[in-house]
């Protein structure tokens, strides 16, 4: 569960600085 946790916090982490450098 934790790990699931970190996993999804970091792809967001990921997401949102992609979206930055692409807007």
């Amino acid at each position: 569960m934790l790990l699931q946790n970190i996993k999804v916090h970091t792809f967001n982490k990921s997401t949102s600085l992609l979206y930055l450098m692409t807007s």
